[in-house]
């Protein structure tokens, strides 16, 4: 079987190598290097790195253009498949394989179509996901499922892992989905529209917390945006990042202003009043132009946080 593939971050590098052992991959579409550092210098992206070190060929166009088309139609390839590429295709590409396209999205669809589905099941404090291997159609996530596999998330479990974890069952299910093509053993099945869930693209704004809202609330946008944009509050008029917390049970909270830290002590670590009688203890923490830190090596460089209302 002939494929192509498009893919972008390292979420899909894993899925990659697995189709280049068992597949014949004729191309390899990525986004175009980046410029990074003070430097500027242009980076590959690591689908592209990983389309190197395997000898494949691997380009990397601006624009899907009718000039992209023409070229991979020519490369007479079985399928495309995509994960994590970052484009909405026009209904010109969908044409560049002769039986289509299958994608491979990071949720359990109908629901969370769209551009983060991660993020915001972690967000919404969901303890179970999972991945979806569909068909290409002109609307966003909304083609036949194909096959699926779930996966719990834990109160552990940030973006960080979550990604991870994605990374290493996608790499499986589509080659199973793939084979199972090949053998002419798969049939798609057709989505609920009645429970379509959409997500949005994150925003910057995104992480800024809220201290109104609930401990609960504000632990899960934590873990949903710990890559970017990071949860963040202000103090002393700087940016303090919380890059990791956990939702305690105080008997005396609900009383104090929320955003007021109620405890900055050994004893009790960091602990922020919040909304709905809560309270969030931060556990790691990083000030504006300083190092991440452990909450108590914080306290001994802020001795005088305790009673202060962050935001």
């Amino acid at each position: 079987m002939k494929l192509i593939f498009l893919g972008t971050p390292q979420i899909a590098v894993k899925t990659l190598d697995a189709l280049a052992s068992h597949f014949d991959i004729v191309c390899v579409i990525t986004a175009t290097d980046k410029p990074v550092g003070r430097s500027g210098a242009l980076e590959p992206s690591p689908v592209s790195e990983k389309a190197l070190s395997l000898g494949l060929n691997c380009i990397k166009p601006e624009k899907l253009d009718h000039s992209v088309v023409t070229y991979l139609k020519s490369l007479d390839a079985d399928y495309f498949v995509t994960f994590a590429y970052g484009k909405i295709f026009k209904p010109e590409f969908l044409t560049i394989a002769k039986s289509g396209g299958i994608n491979i999205h990071p949720s359990l669809l109908p629901e969370y179509r769209g551009a983060s589905p991660m993020q915001q099941a972690i967000a919404d404090g969901k303890k179970k996901s999972g991945i979806t291997v569909q068909k290409i159609v002109l609307e966003v996530d909304s083609g036949d499922v194909l096959d699926t596999v779930n996966f719990d998330i834990n109160d552990d479990d940030d973006i960080v892992s979550v990604e991870k974890l994605v990374s290493e069952l996608a790499s499986e299910l589509i080659v199973k989905v793939l084979k199972a093509m090949q053998a002419a053993d798969i049939c798609g099945v057709k989505q609920d529209e009645s429970k379509a869930v959409y997500c949005r693209k994150i925003e910057k704004a995104d992480g800024v917390i809220d201290w109104s809202d609930s401990a609960y609330t504000i632990f899960n946008a934590v873990r949903a945006y710990t890559s970017w944009p990071v949860c963040s509050t202000v103090v002393d008029g700087k940016k303090l990042n919380i890059v990791k917390a956990s939702v305690i049970k105080l008997e005396d909270t609900g009383r104090a202003k929320p955003g007021t830290v109620l405890y900055a002590d050994k004893q009790h670590g960091i602990v922020v009043q919040c909304g709905e009688l809560s309270a969030l203890k931060i556990v790691r923490l990083q000030l504006q132009g300083k190092n991440i830190l452990d909450a108590k090596d914080f306290i001994n460089g802020f001795r005088d946080l305790q009673g202060r209302v962050l935001g």
